[in-house]
């Protein structure tokens, strides 16, 4: 026997397949529509899930199958209708369980103990929603501005440096006034070293008054909106992953823009509603000094104060500086059953910790109010009479008692009433408070109906393409194209498993891709066949002709299939959304097709046609 492909070279190939089949075979058992609940411990989620099923049965709901996995029970449904039904029901007979619908995948239970699962699909695909959310940069300025306040009025006060006045100018700056040239001096050495980069300094004198204006430059506002954007994109994401989606995006979009995908969501008002909700906690001490009945007769907080007011409409006046805001709260959770009525305990991270400490220690017996902040979406028309959305913050004091002792990460908080109120308080405050408030200004919803269209038509679209390419081959190559057909089949099997294995997500665009590396598999094997072709009608002998057909198509086959490589690492550095779906399939199925092209067509070759004594190939 004439062979120059060695036998482990078969073994690794038959290896390499076997492995790619077994990668790739969790695609096979799609998934199914099913409903999660939530318990405390794994143990409790198990103990449930007769009483669970035996609710769903009474009601004439069947579910095909349950699951524990951690604390989540899942219930698995045939139908989508079906399940939304067992939602509505479960959520009536168990209003303390988070309970949330979703897609997961019937991988059999031996498959998913080796951590295989199948690809996702995006949501060109899978149905779901995709929203455009505006961060306000008004808010963001309100925000900058007030910070900018506090710095300057403690670093005054620390530093023994009178200071008249400190008002919140336009773009995140800030107004500061001083009784002489001096003063202001002396505060501006000190607050240089302090004040956040891309601000500008403008000193102005009126009216016996030495004032200065720290306003940010053109280029700190866009860098400030960049930051705020790209600070909302990372708590976004862990509102995202609280609704259970696989594979969601999370882009920025401009300066001040987040487009958000998500493939599959079901709960559409659930996942508007966490995407959406602005609610957060922000801490005070009382002013106990000031005059609260001239500062309601004024409407206006003197110097250093806040004014704000109970839900009953009662007043209260708080020290301007926040003690504590929410994006030091890791946990919240509501305890409906605390002594004091319905609770939120709160848990801070350690800075948050520290910082708690330290007010309540240097304020014991003093009052702390704790207000309920929401930022509302208002959409009035302009003076051309065009809609226009701002953001309208809504501030109540939800409670306010005074500090028997020092705390740090653990408290509850009281008066956040009713239920549902406060159970949106703790899922927010869990998900994490975002920098600046979001409103959603475009929502697009693809239904499953239209993702199972789009599947269809690129699955149909692809069978096409290989029934073309396949009969091409048995017709031009016979037995050669069949090699080549059945190289085919593996370089699919193995691109699957690629997509598989790396967690990557399949779109519209990305089937495109499969089709494309179909195309440009066969490329390859007409390369190399005809390379074979001119070396038979040489009259080179059949093993020697193979073996230079293979040798002398390779540089061509690697250097074609490397500048389109580089193409698609381009796409997907510089794309986004679609087109880098696009890209992730081509890259992975051009390693894929040089693997089958010179490897399992060149070991088929030589195993089926050049191990007999006599071999022939017809070209």
């Amino acid at each position: 026997m004439n062979r120059a492909f060695a036998g482990w070279k078969y073994a690794l190939i038959i290896a390499i397949t076997l492995l790619g089949a077994l990668l790739a075979l969790p695609n096979w058992f799609g998934k199914s529509p099913t409903v999660q609940m939530q318990f405390a411990s794994p143990e409790a989620a198990t103990a449930a899930a007769q009483e669970v099923t035996t609710q769903l049965h009474a009601a004439n709901i069947e579910p095909s199958r349950w699951k524990v996995d951690g604390q989540n029970l899942n219930l698995f449904f045939p139908q989508t209708d079906v399940q939304i039904q067992a939602r509505d029901l479960l959520t009536s007979k168990y209003p303390d369980n988070a309970i949330s619908v979703n897609l997961l995948p019937n991988t059999p239970q031996w498959l998913q103990s080796m951590g295989l699962s199948p690809m996702n699909l995006g949501l060109d695909l899978r149905g779901g929603i995709s929203f455009l959310l505006q961060v306000d940069s008004n808010e963001l300025f309100t925000r900058k501005s007030a910070e900018l306040i506090d710095i300057a009025t403690s670093t005054a006060e620390k530093n023994n440096i009178p200071m008249q006045g400190a008002e919140a100018a336009q773009n995140g700056g800030v107004n500061l006034s001083f009784a002489s040239d001096g003063d202001r001096e002396r505060a501006l050495d000190e607050l240089r070293t302090l004040l956040p980069p891309g601000l500008e300094q403008v000193n102005l004198e009126e009216n016996g008054q030495y004032r200065v204006r720290l306003q940010y430059s053109e280029q700190g506002i866009s860098e400030l909106k960049r930051r705020a954007a790209d600070q909302n994109r990372q708590r976004m994401t862990s509102r995202v992953n609280s609704l259970g989606v696989a594979e969601p995006s999370i882009q920025v979009v401009g300066d001040d823009r987040l487009l958000i995908q998500l493939p599959g969501i079901q709960d559409v008002a659930k996942a508007k509603e966490m995407l959406g909700s602005t609610a957060t906690l922000e801490f005070y001490i009382v002013d106990e000094q000031g005059d609260l009945a001239q500062a309601v007769r004024m409407k206006r907080a003197p110097f250093g104060s806040k004014l704000a007011y109970f839900e009953d409409g009662s007043p209260i006046l708080l020290k301007r500086k926040v003690v504590l805001s929410g994006e030091h709260i890791i946990d919240a959770a509501v305890n409906p059953a605390s002594q004091q009525g319905i609770a939120v305990d709160v848990v801070l991270d350690s800075a948050g910790g520290a910082q708690m400490a330290q007010v309540t220690r240097e304020n014991l017996k003093k009052p702390m109010a704790t207000i309920y902040v929401e930022y509302v979406p208002v959409t009035k028309n302009d003076e051309n009479g065009n809609p226009v959305t701002t953001v309208e913050k809504h501030e109540t004091v939800v409670n306010s008692a005074t500090i028997q002792s020092q705390f740090a990460d653990r408290f509850q908080i009281t008066g956040v009433t009713p239920l549902s109120r406060a159970q949106k308080l703790a899922a927010t405050l869990r998900a994490g408070s975002l920098v600046a408030p979001v409103y959603i200004i475009e929502e697009r919803t693809i239904g499953p109906n239209a993702g199972k269209k789009n599947i269809d038509q690129g699955v149909n679209a692809s069978l096409l393409g290989l029934a073309f390419i396949v009969i091409f081959m048995l017709i031009y190559y016979r037995k050669l194209g069949l090699y080549a057909n059945l190289a085919l089949v593996v370089n699919l099997v193995l691109l699957l498993a690629l997509m598989s294995l790396l967690g990557a997500t399949l779109t519209l665009p990305g089937i495109a891709g499969i089709v494309l590396t179909l195309g440009m598999a066969v490329d390859a094997n007409v390369l190399i066949y005809e390379r074979i072709r001119e070396e038979v009608h040489e009259h080179i002998e059949i093993h020697q002709a193979v073996r230079m057909g293979f040798a002398n198509a390779l540089s061509t086959i690697v250097d074609a299939n490397i500048t389109t490589l580089i193409v698609a690492v381009l796409l997907f550095s510089f794309g986004a959304g679609p087109i880098k779906g696009f890209a992730v399939t081509l890259s992975l199925g051009i390693l894929t097709t040089m693997f089958t092209a010179i490897f399992v067509t060149r070991a088929l070759v030589e195993y089926l046609t050049l191990r007999k004594p006599n071999p022939k190939i017809n070209l």
